[in-house]
């Protein structure tokens, strides 16, 4: 028996060997194809391939110290562009040694996120870095560095690229007209419009503005008072060159009204209006010219253009009376985009009334009176001079209207309105929309009603000759009125709590104890009152009787 398991046992072993060597035998070689050739990628060639760089190499700004206001004074910023990130390059430059360009990287490494690594001279004295991003800014600092020109070569392995800047020992002044990607910004407004400049000045802190066009000089000079070389200039069109109502003496009073500083640690003073249209105008349509000047020499230049006044959209909304607490233009922004205020063009009690108007035109006007007040109404009070009569003098020119008119002469006392706390104003000025809001419980009419009415109030908005309407539906009140009351539905009675007898419910027969007393009686009560009997009544009855029968009961089973 042990023989013949053993003879198994070595069968056994016999087949499985043979079926590997079968295997072996009829698997392809490896690293080879089916014709017997090596398809092996060789490792040197997979390096080279992946090692190739395209490189390419620019400092910020040719001549450093720059002009352009929107390189830094203190670093000329070098870009390398390569098509792979953390590769090495050698730099050289005949002019700066390689402990001196480690000078010039050095900042870099002091940076939050630097783009560069293993950094610093190496045998031989060649200066070397890896470079971690495909897109690497490095800061370069040349304040040590004479008046030359300086050429640096860099050395990716197979690829090379050079960058050259100037270096000036010299505190070189500058200034531009700025926007969201750097300098030179150009300006577009309506007509009676307000419009920011953002100014960059380097090495500068006092320049002169001048705006220029036909019939038109004005300059001014503007100060940097808390040297972060920025300085926001905002130009009022509606003022600009406005010699009237008054005298001679109005032409620079507007002008001087008309030119302001948005930060109150700078300045702008020395206002010279050299040539102007005059009368009762503002600033005509047109195109101005916008220059920066440091003494004789310009800096900077730019271009302000004046476009016809017009009404790009007048909008109704209606929303919960909440959403005018503490409103902003943000928070007005969000609730018109999301719905919370929504163009149904209907409006009930107890809600909000919210126009939204987009004009620049009425900017100017509305800044003009908004100077003479303070506090959180502003705005609303500024809003009443603009459109109505109150301060004719206050605002020059008669260019914005606003009124809503209902039927058979009615119409919406902003005035009133604004006394009941019932008028909100909201400027937008960045969007060019206003957002006039009226609570619909705090609304004064004149010659009629609003709320409850049902009727169609339409608002009127004009600047210039230009004018938009938007109607809106006060809801009828009725439902909102109290009326004489259904009687409730019939309700099944409700099931009584274990030792304790049901009230009788609307529309049952109450037996002769419950009942409710004559109508005449002076002691009478609701039947829904509890009260306390004198006597025995339908409870204490019942218990009586059902003793005497089981008693009765009782004695039949006895006999």
């Amino acid at each position: 028996m042990t023989t013949t398991r053993q003879h198994v046992a070595a069968l056994a072993l016999c087949a499985l060997a043979l079926a590997s060597v079968a295997t072996v035998a009829t698997a392809p070689a490896a690293a080879q194809t089916d014709g017997g050739v090596s398809n092996t990628t060789d490792a040197t060639s997979a390096v080279n391939a992946t090692g190739d760089v395209t490189l390419n190499a620019s400092f910020a700004a040719a001549t450093w110290p720059s002009s352009d206001v929107t390189v830094p004074e203190t670093h000329n910023p070098l870009t390398l562009t390569a098509n792979r990130s953390n590769y090495t390059v050698t730099v050289r430059s005949e002019e700066l040694d390689s402990s001196t360009l480690a000078d010039v990287f050095a900042d870099e490494l002091a940076t939050d996120d630097p783009a560069v690594a293993d950094f610093g001279e190496t045998e031989g004295g060649v200066f070397r870095m890896r470079v971690l991003d495909r897109n690497a800014t490095i800061l370069a600092n040349f304040t040590t560095a004479v008046t030359q020109t300086y050429t640096l070569e860099f050395d990716a392995g197979n690829a090379t690229a050079t960058a050259t800047t100037e270096i000036v020992r010299c505190e070189c002044l500058g200034a531009g007209f700025l926007d969201q990607s750097g300098e030179g910004a150009t300006f577009t407004t309506g007509q009676s419009g307000v419009v920011t400049l953002p100014i960059g000045l380097k090495n500068v802190d006092t320049a002169q503005f001048h705006i220029d066009g036909d019939d038109v000089d004005i300059a001014a000079t503007v100060v940097d008072g808390n040297d972060d070389d920025h300085v926001a200039l905002a130009l009022n069109t509606h003022l600009l060159g406005r010699n009237a109502p008054f005298d001679d003496h109005a032409l620079p009073y507007w002008t001087e009204r008309g030119l302001w500083i948005t930060d109150d640690a700078d300045g702008v003073e020395s206002v010279d209006v050299r040539e102007a249209p005059g009368g009762d105008y503002p600033l005509p349509v047109g195109e101005y010219d916008l220059t920066i000047r440091a003494d004789t020499e310009t800096l900077a230049t730019s271009t302000l253009t004046v476009t016809d006044g017009s009404v790009a959209g007048l909008q109704a909304r209606t929303g919960s009376a909440d959403t005018l607490a503490n409103a902003t233009a943000a928070s007005l922004r969000t609730a018109a985009a999301d719905g919370t205020l929504a163009a149904n063009g209907t409006v009930s009690n107890g809600s909000a009334l919210v126009y939204e108007i987009e004009s620049a035109s009425l900017f100017g006007p509305l800044w003009t009176a908004a100077s003479g007040y303070g506090g959180a109404d502003r705005y609303a009070q500024a809003f009443l001079d603009t459109v109505t009569d109150r301060n004719a003098a206050t605002v020059p020119g008669d260019v914005v209207t606003f009124d809503v008119d209902g039927p058979s002469n009615a119409r919406v006392d902003l005035l009133n309105t604004s006394r009941d706390g019932g008028l909100i104003v909201v400027p937008d000025r960045a969007n060019d929309t206003l957002y006039v809001g009226l609570r619909a419980d705090r609304m004064a009419v004149t010659n009629g009603t609003a709320l409850g009415s049902g009727e169609t109030f339409t608002a009127n908005f004009g600047v210039y000759d230009q004018t938009a309407s938007e109607a809106v539906q006060f809801a009828d009140g009725a439902d909102d009125e109290p009326g004489t009351p259904e009687p409730p539905s019939p309700e099944p009675p409700a099931t009584p709590e274990q030792g304790t007898s049901p009230s009788p419910d609307t529309g049952d027969t109450p037996s002769p104890e419950t009942a409710a007393p004559p109508a005449d009686d002076p002691t009478a009560q609701s039947p829904d009152a509890t009260t306390t009997a004198d006597g025995p009544g339908f409870g204490v009855t019942g218990v009586v009787l059902a003793v005497l029968a089981l008693c009765a009961f009782a004695v039949r089973r006895r006999d």
